[in-house]
Parts: C-alpha cells; sequence; structure tokens
C-alpha cells in the first residue's frame, strides 16, 4: 500500500497526493473503499477552515492499458480517470459543511506506468492529487 504525502508549493497551492490502492476498490479498482472514504473524511476539517476564495482541483492519474490501440486507450484511461476525481468530488460534497467549497473534478491519462511491475489497471497505477489554490488559478 501506499502512502499520502502533502507538499506545500512555493504559489501557497497545496497538493495532497495519495496512491490509488489506498482509496479505490472493488471489481473495476474504481470505486471509492471505506479505507479510501475514511482518509477523505480526514481531510474534511481542513477543507473546512480554507479561506472563501480557495478552490479545490481533485485529479485523477491513470495510465493507458497496454493492447488497446493508442487513441481507444487513452480515451478509455481518461473516461475512467474523470470518473475517479468526479466520485472523490461527490464524496466531498456529501458533507454538508464543505458545500459552500468549489470543486473541480479532472481526469488526466499516462502512457507510463507509476508502478512498473504492476499491471496498468492496478490501483497502484492509479493517484489522486487534491490541489487546494485560489480560485483565480484554476
Amino acid at each position: 500500500m501506499g502512502i499520502a504525502s502533502i507538499k506545500t508549493l512555493s504559489s501557497g497551492a497545496v497538493h495532497i497526493v495519495m496512491p490509488g490502492d489506498l482509496l479505490f476498490s472493488g471489481s473495476d479498482g474504481f470505486r471509492l473503499s471505506r479505507v479510501g472514504r475514511s482518509l477523505l473524511d480526514r481531510l474534511v476539517p481542513a477543507l473546512v477552515s480554507l479561506k472563501a476564495d480557495s478552490c479545490i482541483r481533485v485529479i485523477c492519474h491513470g495510465i493507458r492499458p497496454s493492447g488497446q490501440p493508442l487513441v481507444q486507450g487513452f480515451v478509455d484511461c481518461w473516461k475512467q480517470t474523470n470518473w475517479c476525481s468526479s466520485h472523490v468530488v461527490k464524496h466531498f460534497l456529501w458533507k454538508r459543511e464543505l458545500k459552500s467549497l468549489t470543486f473541480k473534478a479532472e481526469g488526466r491519462s499516462c502512457a507510463e506506468p507509476l508502478v512498473e511491475q504492476e499491471p496498468p489497471l492496478s490501483a497502484r497505477n492509479w493517484r489522486l492529487v487534491i490541489q487546494v489554490e485560489p480560485c483565480g488559478v484554476m
């Protein structure tokens, strides 16, 4: 299992990076697990304390499965990563105290695996980045 990390960039933006195996499970590997929901819930107090002009961008990164035509593989991966990031935003929006914040969900499809020894659709080859930044940056 991977480890989550938090970085503050020189721009003042905060990046929270979580490996997919911490968040997602299920037969398709793209559903928030009980552990994933619990980890996201631990971020809620920090998100509640944000300034009103802060935006939260949720980006899921995945890799294109090998064996598929290049374009179709990227499109499929892009759809799946968008679905994952949307699922995380939906989880946050179920929390009443976060409804006033601005969220944006994005999916990104990459060509190279994050973990070479793992199959492309393995949760270890997915990661979630939660960026907190001023709304004008988005």
